[in-house]
């Protein structure tokens, strides 16, 4: 389903889509720096509620989103922005693909530190108690409890949350094992990658430079690439998310020169 965040009286239209463990409250702070005017949309893994849930390829998945995302909304797709953190700007970028063939592309796309374009098959490996752990990592901040404190006193109803949130990694990047992301031939690309390694995450990116050339390659259309001083997580926080901010949503009608990589 495509929910409506907000609903403006604006031209702006955007669309956040969820990462690897399926739910879009990572969002919520990029969301407030959003004016009135923007209307925004947001689409979570359909895998949350179902049980035990159903694999689904990425293509699948983006083919459905994208037409969920038309029966939502009446813009064109030219004025439509996509926006993915982590495996979400995989699913952003072939929803943008699968546009373009269409000849019906997206306005922008912004892909927030997507794991490594020829890395599904790493990331496939992951065990289920190396993804609780990298979730426990995750919400811990959210929660504004410590990791360990979170880890020994977890409520029946966040444990559950957990075991879905850990279901729909594992099925997502299962699905990223035989996917390789395709170039984006006219889809005006923003593209934050992290600098630092973060403490028990699924993707590090050990070497950032290697990690947005690799994205550069696909990427024709990049207007935009940052490097930020963050790690898979903290990326998605203060003082991040500003920075994020000050590029996605500064007027797009000027070029903006991508930094040296």
């Amino acid at each position: 389903s495509v929910d409506c965040w907000q609903q403006g009286d604006g031209e702006k239209v955007i669309c956040f889509i969820h990462p690897v463990g399926g739910e879009v409250a990572s969002y919520k702070s990029l969301f407030q720096h959003l004016d009135k005017a923007t209307t925004v949309y947001a689409i979570s893994d359909p895998n949350l509620r179902l049980e035990p849930g159903e694999p689904l390829t990425i293509q699948a998945r983006a083919k459905a989103y994208l037409q969920a995302l038309h029966q939502k909304t009446d813009q064109e797709r030219h004025n439509l922005e996509l926006v993915g953190w982590s495996f979400g700007a995989w699913v952003a970028a072939e929803m943008c693909r699968l546009a373009e063939h269409q000849d019906k592309s997206f306005g922008y796309l912004t892909m927030i530190d997507p794991p490594e374009p020829d890395c599904g098959a790493e990331i496939a490996e992951h065990s289920k108690e190396e993804v609780q752990e990298a979730f426990l990592h995750d919400l811990a901040p959210r929660l504004n409890k410590s990791h360990a404190s979170l880890q020994s006193q977890i409520a029946p109803e966040l444990q559950q949350h957990l075991e879905n949130l850990v279901r729909c990694c594992q099925l997502n990047m299962a699905a990223m094992r035989t996917h390789v992301p395709g170039e984006l031939r006219q889809t005006k690309v923003h593209l934050f990658v992290a600098g630092q390694v973060a403490d028990g995450p699924l993707v590090d990116p050990i070497k950032p430079q290697d990690h947005m050339a690799k994205w550069g390659q696909r990427l024709p259309e990049l207007i935009y690439g940052e490097i930020l001083e963050a790690d898979h997580y903290s990326i998605m926080q203060s003082p991040n998310i500003e920075r994020i901010a000050e590029q996605f949503f500064s007027d797009h009608k000027q070029p903006i020169r991508v930094p040296s990589l």
